[in-house]
């Protein structure tokens, strides 16, 4: 069964990480499209002051062939990177492992990871790719998709749907809101910017199936 993992990475062991170290103001979120095995994270938004430098530290990476800003707005910049096939680290272990990466949010003091696999074994290797390449995981929720009732095509997590469930019954999209990230993050053990992205995630997967395709 198709089996989701969220992990937290330290930020130097992932590929954008060391260009947002000591830059509170910086986050950095992957955009959601379409994956190919050969070309993982293809576009991701910058946010924050220091953008522009951070995309300029980019195409000087050597893990990087070539660097295009294909959007702007308002001074948050949308990337779309292609990796040179020596990249190593974790784009490297996404290319050998039968893993997709769903989502990723960083900053200057973390990283929080969502990976799907076709099962459970295919988290696991995962995981073991990544220990052999010193990339330092920790593993905070795992588990299988859950269909969305009336629709054969979306799905939402077990995680997302209780998140989504409990920011509504919380007052969190209340105006004014009832509840914070922070109080809603702290009743699930996680922080307010992990429990923010959960719902982000969620919430997208949502207006996908509901308002999207119709």
């Amino acid at each position: 069964m198709s089996t989701v993992a969220e992990f937290t990475i330290v930020p130097d062991d992932f590929p954008l990480g060391s260009l947002i170290a000591n830059r509170p103001e910086v986050r950095i979120r992957l955009e959601q499209v379409v994956p190919t095995r050969s070309d993982p994270i293809p576009y991701f938004w910058v946010y924050g002051s220091d953008s522009e430098e951070i995309v300029e530290a980019l195409r000087d990476s050597p893990e990087v062939k070539r660097t295009q800003v294909v959007d702007d707005v308002d001074g948050e910049l949308l990337v779309r990177v292609e990796w040179n096939p020596s990249a190593d680290g974790i784009i490297r272990v996404t290319r050998e492992t039968n893993v997709t990466l769903v989502s990723a949010e960083g900053t200057d003091e973390g990283w929080t990871l969502e990976v799907r696999g076709d099962d459970a074994d295919a988290i696991k290797e995962f995981q073991a790719k990544c220990r052999e390449s010193s990339i330092h995981l920790e593993l905070r929720t795992l588990h299988t998709l859950m269909p969305l009732v009336g629709s054969d095509e979306y799905t939402l997590t077990e995680r997302q749907r209780d998140a989504l469930i409990a920011a509504y019954e919380r007052g969190y999209f209340d105006s004014p809101r009832r509840v914070t990230l922070e109080e809603l993050g702290s009743e699930f053990g996680i922080t307010g910017q992990s429990f923010g992205s959960r719902l982000r995630r969620g919430t997208n997967r949502l207006i996908k199936a509901a308002l999207v395709d119709l």
